[in-house]
This record gives C-alpha cells, structure tokens and sequence, in this order.
C-alpha cells in the first residue's frame, strides 16, 4: 500500500514540476530573450501592424522547440520502458528535466560567453522536451499498473491533472514575480556584470 502511494505520488510530482517549468519559461520569454539572445534594435511587425521584439520570437522559437522534442522523447522513453521497465523509464525522465533546468540555471548570458550562451540554453530545453514526451505516459503507465484496473480512470486522471497544476503554479509564481519585482531585478543579470 505505501508503495503504491509513492508511486502515485513520484508520478504526480513528476508531472507538476514539468509543467510547471515549462510553464515558467513562456511566462519570462521576454526576459530569457534579453538575457540569452545578441541585443537586437529589431523588430517584426506582424499581419495586424503590432511589433514584436525579434528576441522575444527567438525566445519563443526555443520554447516551442522543446514542444517538438516531445514526440522523440516519447519513442525513446518508451523503448527504454519497454526495453528496462517503466521505473527505469519514469526516473531517465525525470533525470533528463531535473539536470538540464539545474544547468540553465546556471548558464552564463549572453554578455558573458556570446553565442555558446545561446546554444546551451537550446540544449538544455530540447532535452527538457524529449523529457516531457517521455515523462507523462511513463508517469500515467507506472501510477495506474500498480492500481486495481476499476481504479485506473481515477490515478490517470490524477496524472493528468498534475501537468495542468504544475502549469498553473507556474502562471501563479511568474504572476507574483512581475508583481513584486521591478524590471531591473528581473533582469538582475543584466546588473551583475
């Protein structure tokens, strides 16, 4: 019983705090933009005549990047399942977002090291993705086999349910964030160096 706790439990953590870093990287696109991409006097005006920053776009384009990781993230994850078990398969997912969010953490702007800023921060999100593809069936297959069949619809939706507060906790943090922070400390990066 306390197992299959714990296995509800890893697979439903795992999920939120997925999502919930997905979630937090497109609400500071803007910041990641400025921080991580060459400083651009440009912009692009769209079909309705809005001008958009050309960094924020970038900043976007590596966010819907790890979007289509997803799907190479779900085969391989899901061969690993098949091929070790889905304990094995759930924690190389796990590992494969928990590493790369610590090293882009850690990543030195754009004022540091130019471009290779640039690229790591790439890296690390399209691994964040193929861990994402690989993480939610892996987490829904391991929390509902250790259930009574007549259960599975309710542990799967708990599953389900976790990628969506893991994306709403995330709104709720960059919420707060902008709230108490000026743009000055937003960018503290910039400051620092």
């Amino acid at each position: 019983m306390v197992q299959s706790r714990a296995a509800t439990l890893a697979g439903v953590c795992g999920n939120i705090l997925e999502w919930y870093d997905f979630s937090l990287f497109g609400y500071f696109s803007d910041v990641v933009g400025v921080v991580f991409f060459p400083p651009s006097d440009k912009a692009t005006v769209s079909s309705t005549g809005e001008y958009y920053d050309d960094n924020l776009l970038k900043s976007f384009a590596v966010y819907g990047g790890a979007f289509l990781m997803r799907p190479f993230g779900g085969l391989i994850i899901g061969y690993m399942a098949d091929k070790y078990g889905r304990k094995y398969a759930l924690v190389l997912s796990l590992f494969l977002m928990a590493i790369p969010t610590f090293i882009m953490g850690c990543l030195p702007t754009y004022e540091q090291v130019g471009s290779l800023s640039t690229v790591l921060l790439v890296l690390c999100r399209l691994l964040q993705g193929m861990s994402v593809g690989g993480q939610l069936p892996a987490s829904l297959i391991y929390t509902v086999e250790m259930k009574d069949r007549k259960h599975w619809g309710y542990y799967g939706s708990l599953v389900m349910m976790a990628a969506n507060v893991g994306t709403l906790l995330g709104n709720l943090v960059g919420a707060f964030l902008r709230t108490i922070l000026n743009e000055d400390q937003l960018y503290v990066s910039r400051s620092l160096y």
